[in-house]
């Protein structure tokens, strides 16, 4: 794909993420604006998506480094807990958006979708589809050594 303009989700690199409220998990209400204060990483996944799957292990070694926190997109809670047991959590905190926020605010359009995140909730480094442990190594942890 050839972008003939910079990709939406670079608007974020100026201006912190639009806030989404969310659905918890496990019950409740979360907003995504809740988890700023200190760098993060936010990760956009459906228990459907093969390409989520593949990026867990990579997850769980973000997830050593900072906090990763979850958003399940269009999908159902108990194929995300099922899901979640076939491949582990490395989420702190997971949200799930039914509706087209996410769509309309952060222009998502598939996951997976990670976004690493500085304490104001400005995007450092995004990453559209699967992310590679040669991506994590190259790109996002110095990255994230930057971001402490």
């Amino acid at each position: 794909v050839v972008w003939l303009s910079p990709h939406p989700m670079d608007v974020f690199r100026e201006k912190p993420l639009y806030p989404i409220e969310l659905k918890r998990l496990d019950g409740g209400a979360i907003r995504t604006d809740w988890w700023s204060g200190k760098p993060a990483v936010i990760v956009v996944f459906s228990s459907y998506c093969p390409y989520c799957a593949q990026s867990m292990q990579v997850l769980h070694r973000l997830a050593k480094e900072l906090p990763v926190y979850g958003i399940a997109w269009r999908d159902e809670p108990d194929k995300i807990r099922k899901y979640l047991e076939k491949y582990g959590d490395p989420f702190r905190d997971i949200g799930l958006e039914q509706g087209m926020d996410l769509a309309y605010f952060w222009q998502l359009d598939g996951t997976p979708m990670t976004l690493l995140l500085d304490r104001d909730q400005k995007v450092v480094e995004w990453k559209a589809g699967l992310l590679t442990e040669e991506e994590i190594k190259r790109i996002w942890l110095p990255a994230i050594a930057l971001l402490h």
